[in-house]
């Protein structure tokens, strides 16, 4: 297989070579970071592993940089009985239904000003937009109570879960909302404030050519990724979102 980070490397260069100097000098400092952050979180890319063995095979083999999984890779061949993946999906479940369940107004937006509250318009607006929010929130094309799911399954098998809230994307156009994607924990490398408080992350992922075109636009695409859009190619190319 070919080696994927060398591609990335050799893209990182050629981009580099027509990048403004204040372009390039974020672009060394969030690599310089994601190099750091990678050597630091080794040591729970182990246990997590090990978890993932046992409770969540699917996860197997995400923990690392450059880890590649081929489709439909078997991965259930260390786990000794279901016991745990069947009480896993049990904890997810009843997050779900008891946490955020779908028959009711779980969230409610307001304001921080007691006295701004007690206007009776200003309270209606505030409940239209938390209407709206759910109504956006569970169409069918945000994927929400999927991927909800998923969140709460990593939480529970490793402690930690990832949402990542987008605009949708419509190939025609017309059709408009959000959608939520789970993050697989091995995508993301998380910063902490001196409070323990997260403030920040680097999350590691791929995409091809053709999903960056749509993501990015064509006109922002490197050179490299222009040539494979332009062939067909389906090779996933690394991607850092900081």
């Amino acid at each position: 297989m070919p080696d994927v980070s060398d591609s990335v490397r050799y893209e990182q260069i050629e981009k580099t070579k027509a990048m403004p100097r204040d372009e390039e000098c974020i672009v060394g400092e969030v690599m310089k970071e994601f190099s750091q952050l990678q050597t630091w979180r080794n040591t729970f890319a182990a246990q997590w592993e090990e978890a993932a063995e046992l409770i969540y095979p699917t996860s197997r083999n995400t923990f690392w940089y450059g880890n590649y999984n081929w489709p439909g890779m078997k991965k259930t061949d260390r786990q000794i009985d279901a016991t745990g993946m069947s009480a896993l999906a049990r904890f997810a479940a009843i997050c779900d239904s008891m946490i955020t369940p779908r028959n009711m107004i779980w969230q409610q937006i307001t304001g921080e000003d007691d006295y701004v509250m007690k206007d009776r318009a200003t309270r209606l607006w505030f409940e239209q937009v938390t209407n709206i929010l759910f109504r956006h929130r569970y169409a069918p094309v945000s994927n929400f109570a999927s991927q909800n799911q998923n969140v709460f399954t990593s939480l529970g098998a490793f402690g930690t879960g990832g949402m990542y809230v987008d605009e949708y994307y419509s190939p025609d156009g017309r059709t408009k909302g959000l959608h939520y994607l789970n993050i697989p924990l091995g995508e993301l490398f998380i910063k902490q404030n001196f409070q323990g408080v997260v403030d920040g992350f680097i999350r590691w992922y791929r995409l091809t050519a053709r999903q960056a075109m749509q993501k990015f636009g064509e006109d922002r695409l490197p050179p490299a990724l222009k040539n494979a859009l332009e062939q067909g190619s389906e090779w996933p190319y690394n991607f850092l979102h900081c």
